[in-house]
């Protein structure tokens, strides 16, 4: 087990190195694909291991044999006759930001327990709807969303999320945009997400 473990470890680690060193020499979308990919793998690696049991995944229902990774940033406080987690038709309140990868950042990031979402002013962000480390009810205004209106990954992980929840998500490219460019966020790209589920407006 401790030599499996060095071994993920050492390749998490080239695979880092030698993705700084092409984005470097290439730009910041020099084999992206590839990139992503390998990003994907290793959460992937690293849950099956279970190295971190703070990682954990959903299987999309839609896409069944691919999964959407996630880690709980905050568990509701609400009781529990009151936690509610929304329907595919539900309409819901969130407070969200999205980020793409970035390998040296993330390789900078301690390695048991990385949230990535606290390096979120050096990750490339895409969109969302707060600034800070954290959303401000008095600052902030939440989006509205209607769960089947997302890409698949979004859709699948809010269902199991319950009114309170803050999650950071991991989506591959497949329950994303997939091959696709859309806006700010180039095809094959892992979605990075920091999503607090703040109300069911309609359920």
């Amino acid at each position: 087990m401790k030599i499996k473990h060095l071994l993920l470890t050492v390749f998490v680690l080239g695979f880092i190195a030698t993705s700084c060193s092409e984005s470097k020499e290439d730009g910041v979308y020099a084999n992206w694909r590839e990139r992503n990919e390998n990003f994907v793998d290793s959460i992937a690696n690293v849950y099956d291991s279970k190295q971190d049991p703070t990682l954990k995944r959903v299987e999309d229902t839609r896409n069944r044999g691919f999964y959407v990774y996630y880690k709980v940033i905050k568990e509701s406080t609400l009781p529990v006759e009151e936690k509610n987690k929304p329907f595919l038709t539900s309409i819901v309140n969130v407070y969200y930001r999205g980020l793409l990868i970035d390998e040296e950042v993330i390789g900078k990031l301690p390695v048991e327990n990385r949230y990535l979402y606290k390096a979120y002013k050096n990750l490339p962000k895409f969109d969302g709807n707060f600034d800070n480390e954290d959303p401000d009810v008095d600052i902030d205004q939440v989006t509205e969303f209607t769960v089947n209106g997302l890409v698949s990954g979004f859709t699948e992980v809010l269902q199991h999320m319950n009114v309170g929840d803050r999650w950071e998500i991991y989506i591959p490219s497949r329950l994303g945009y997939g091959n696709n460019n859309n806006g700010a966020i180039p095809g094959y790209s892992t979605l990075i997400f920091d999503v607090t589920l703040q109300e069911i407006v309609k359920q």
